[in-house]
């Protein structure tokens, strides 16, 4: 028998779903789809408009904005039309378009950065290269991939192996690696060696390609690339040799100085000064491969799109770059590409 006092439980508001948890509830179960839902309904005012944009249906949109209201523990909405939001609906539209916002561009850049279009690549390459062959290369790169930062570092072939072995840069371009380097090198093209001494210099004078025996009495200032050179008449010249410098700017400014003679790559050939003589070697073997430098572990490499963006600029691989290649001026008449004129002061 039902007793006379029997208690009346409330009926539930339209506006209060009667299985609502406390407001104090953790909100550690709201996902972001439900978030996206709810901001759709909200900006278009009604379900089916919100169902046709996500391609849902209007029964899916409706029960996930119950799900919401659920977790969060308070209605969103004024009335069942969706069109008029509460105060904790407006606050969790404005909260919600941020994540929103925020997610939808991680997961732009995600997607970008696994698809080489955004990222950092960080490239050491010699000095001939970085102020002659680079800025061509880069050009078309950076019209290519406008969202890849680039960092270019200019260093010598010995710093350029242990940058890219110690993974301080993506990839170098440079000469090959020491014998027993385990990094893998990709030819590029080939640079030849020219002579580098002062105009007044005897050698100046000679009307042909000078041989190592020339250079016979003459201070040789060694730089890193000449280490390549196998001829044993310059290997003597190297023994004899008391000046080594790394830098090819601090190599001709003692050149200019009288200080010697050197020998660098054509691609330096276009940047010393007017009292400097850049004369041709009859040593087929003067010369030196350019290449990509990576680490022979990795796949692929992020920057990869700068070589081969630079690659038909630069020459095949194997085959000789002259300043012609390079700069796209024709050879002057009587002379071959990658020959520079003879100084006579």
């Amino acid at each position: 028998m039902m007793s006379r006092h029997k208690l009346h439980r409330r009926a539930p508001s339209p506006l209060r779903p009667a299985t609502l948890p406390r407001k104090d509830a953790p909100l550690s179960r709201l996902k972001l789809e439900q978030l996206r839902v709810f901001a759709t309904v909200a900006e278009l005012g009604n379900i089916r408009d919100a169902a046709a944009k996500l391609e849902r249906t209007p029964s899916a949109i409706s029960m996930t904005l119950k799900q919401l209201e659920t977790e969060i523990g308070d209605a969103l909405f004024e009335r069942d039309r969706k069109n008029a939001l509460t105060a904790l609906g407006r606050f969790t539209l404005e909260t919600a378009r941020r994540q929103l916002a925020s997610f939808d561009l991680a997961e732009q850049n995600i997607r970008a950065y696994a698809g080489n279009a955004i990222g950092r690549v960080t490239v050491a390459c010699v000095p001939s290269v970085a102020s002659r062959a680079m800025p061509a290369i880069l050009q078309r790169f950076v019209a290519e991939h406008p969202r890849i930062e680039l960092d270019i570092r200019d260093a010598d072939s010995l710093a350029i192996e242990a940058l890219v072995e110690h993974e301080e840069v993506d990839f170098g371009i440079s000469v090959p690696p020491r014998h027993g380097s385990a990094l893998r090198f990709q030819p590029l093209y080939r640079d030849r060696f020219f002579l580098f001494c002062r105009t007044d210099n005897p050698l100046n004078r000679l009307d042909r390609p000078l041989r190592w025996a020339d250079l016979t009495g003459e201070t040789l200032i060694r730089s890193v690339g000449l280490d390549l050179v196998e001829n044993p008449n310059y290997r003597a010249l190297a023994e004899r040799s008391r000046l080594y410098v790394r830098n090819a700017t601090s190599l001709l400014a003692l050149v200019q100085a009288g200080l010697g003679v050197t020998v660098l790559p054509v691609l330096d050939a276009a940047r010393h000064a007017p009292e400097i003589a850049v004369l041709p070697l009859a040593d087929p073997g003067a010369q030196q491969q350019i290449g990509l430098l990576t680490r022979a572990r990795r796949t692929g490499t992020r920057g990869q799109g700068v070589h081969r963006s630079g690659a038909a600029r630069t020459g095949r691989a194997g085959r000789t770059c002259g300043p012609a290649r390079l700069t796209g001026q024709p050879a002057p008449a009587g002379k071959r590409a990658g020959t520079p004129a003879r100084r006579t002061g």
